[in-house]
């Protein structure tokens, strides 16, 4: 997550030095650097013993996974908890910078205590987890961030600019997003746990369900947009909505 926390520090400092072409034009550098560190700095590890024998056998993999109730449940968890933070990171520009009036490296400041609280949530879950097991600290993630979502809905429903909505919202989000660092790790291990033989094909369906309802998520608040914060809120709270019912019927 330290990227997470570093990039809106360092985008809002490039846009005031630049434009928006500026951000993009350091994420292409950025980009190739990486690149060509991967190319030149990292060897191949996977013996060829061990590769894919043909797409076939992929896709059977990505069946025999889905079968699995308990592992629909888990995908839907964590992708509906990260598409909740994909309608944060896509709504909070304008409703931080547009609507509430903060400045580019406030809004960095904001962010960056939301990848804090991740972190915190993360190592607190690294240190409980073998005490109170993964199912536990997955349903208290996802309590936890439906109640966050609530108060940002109840501070977007309220409109207006007041301090007190501001606070609250931002408050409702350091909650809802930290809880991602209970639920994202445990859903993980739980489902690469029951599928060792498929553990490729379930890692995929579980990346594939973040970003896919990731950006059903980004999309739902752009289409709704009115000029208030309250598109960004509805979205949030209704896929935070989702995970909590998906964990609640884990066994």
């Amino acid at each position: 997550w330290t990227e997470q926390l570093l990039a809106p520090i360092a985008g809002a400092y490039i846009l005031e030095w630049g434009t928006w072409r500026h951000e993009f034009l350091a994420l292409a550098i950025f980009g190739g650097l990486c690149a060509l560190g991967t190319f030149l700095l990292l060897p191949e590890t996977l013996g060829a013993h061990r590769s894919q024998v043909s797409i076939k056998m992929a896709f059977k993999g990505y069946a025999t996974v889905l079968k699995a109730k308990e592992a629909r449940l888990l995908i839907l968890t964590g992708g509906s908890h990260f598409a909740a933070m994909f309608a944060y990171i896509t709504g909070t520009p304008f409703v931080y910078i547009e609507y509430f009036g903060l400045g580019e490296k406030t809004y960095a400041l904001l962010f960056g205590a939301n990848i804090l609280t991740l972190i915190a949530f993360g190592y607190l879950s690294a240190k409980t987890v073998h005490r109170r097991g993964t199912l536990a600290l997955i349903r208290q993630g996802t309590s936890i961030a439906w109640f966050g979502t609530l108060a940002v809905a109840i501070a977007a429903y309220a409109e207006g600019t007041a301090t007190w909505q501001m606070m609250v919202m931002v408050l409702g989000f350091v909650v809802a997003v930290g809880a991602l660092g209970f639920v994202a790790p445990n859903s993980t291990a739980q489902l690469l746990d029951k599928h060792p033989n498929h553990a490729g094909a379930a890692s995929a369906l579980y990346g594939c369900a973040q970003f896919g309802l990731g950006g059903l998520a980004s999309w739902a608040v752009s289409l709704l947009h009115d000029g208030t914060a309250w598109p960004m809120a509805l979205t949030v709270i209704s896929f935070a909505s989702v995970a909590w019912w998906a964990s609640h019927r884990l066994r």
